[in-house]
């Protein structure tokens, strides 16, 4: 009877471990996106696929110089040529702690079709934890082509 525990007790611990693996989980590889934005403090890397009616902003987030970054946020416009937004959209990025170094996948879809000359805004905040502090917000931004 004890022999039949001890195998159950490893057998689930092998099915705990291997887990990520069994649920398809896959590592991010950030060669693997066409895009890349190296902030000294977030890099954003992203993937962007239009569709009839849509654009798809498919990416990752990684920490760069924070113990850790918390509430990560993106909220993403496109604007037209001369500045007008067109479209935003806001998401949170999950998990909601990324400890320095770690990185989060991000879907980001947008209702509209980007036109030539067209600009995508990505504004970014969180809360920066550092040195045992309480930590910061911070809130950068940056542009780009909306399509490349």
């Amino acid at each position: 009877m004890r022999a039949i525990v001890m195998l159950a007790t490893l057998i689930l611990s092998v099915s705990m471990l291997t887990g990520c693996q069994s649920a398809g989980y896959k590592a991010i590889n950030p060669a693997e996106y066409q895009q890349l934005r190296a902030n000294y403090d977030i890099t954003f890397g992203w993937n962007q696929k239009t569709g009839p009616d849509s654009l798809l902003l498919d990416g990752y987030a990684k920490n760069n110089r924070y113990f850790a970054v918390n509430d990560l946020t993106l909220t993403v416009s496109l604007l037209s040529q001369n500045g007008t937004e067109k479209a935003t959209t806001k998401l949170l990025v999950h998990p909601s702690e990324l400890r320095q170094y770690e990185t989060a996948a991000f879907v980001i879809e947008l209702p509209l079709k980007p036109q030539p000359g067209d600009i995508l805004r990505n504004v970014y905040s969180y809360r920066a934890v550092e040195n045992g502090e309480d930590g910061f917000f911070w809130v950068n931004n940056f542009e780009f082509p909306a399509t490349p």
